[in-house]
């Protein structure tokens, strides 16, 4: 029960904006130096979980996003934006949802035991790029987390992160 805990934490950690354009950025087409325009305050955080991928945080007071609390912008080594994670406060969860919801196709909307909720959309419409999307909220923390990214990243994060957390166990 622990274990599986825990990898579903791990899995779902990180993650959204109502739009293929989450905080003014395309994913799949922005690279660092238009992220930079977009918000001035960008520090390389280092290396991600995905090889040959650059994370850097964002000041949360320049997105214009209420509740965010933390954003984080993930690149490949094209120097183009594949990932948006971000931290959100709790309160936000239902409307947030619910935008998400008359946006994208829903794809998955768990409630495990502990009251840990993960829901799951899918964006396939007229922008280039597959995008996975997922919310979580979980009742032990302050925030919910909001994942936006192109699928192939997304495939690959989940898989490093599955094969991480049998390693600390």
């Amino acid at each position: 029960m622990i274990r599986r805990t825990i990898i579903a934490f791990l899995l779902t950690s990180t993650l959204v904006a109502a739009s293929p354009f989450p905080f003014g950025l395309k994913i799949g087409e922005t690279s660092y130096l238009g992220a930079k325009k977009r918000f001035q305050n960008i520090t390389f955080i280092g290396e991600s979980l995905v090889k040959e991928h650059k994370t850097y945080l964002v000041e949360c007071d320049e997105s214009d996003f209420e509740g965010l609390s933390s954003l984080t912008l993930v690149f490949d080594k094209k120097d183009t934006l594949v990932s948006i994670q971000g931290s959100i406060h709790k309160k936000r969860f239902s409307d947030i949802k619910k935008t998400l919801s008359k946006k994208y196709k829903l794809t998955a909307d768990k409630t495990e035991s502990d009251g840990t909720q993960t829901v799951s959309f899918e964006h396939v419409g007229d922008y280039p790029h597959y995008l996975n999307i997922v919310l979580t909220f979980s009742p032990f923390v302050e925030n919910l987390d909001l994942f936006y990214a192109k699928e192939s990243f997304h495939k690959y994060y989940k898989k490093q992160l599955y094969e991480k957390s049998y390693a600390l166990l």
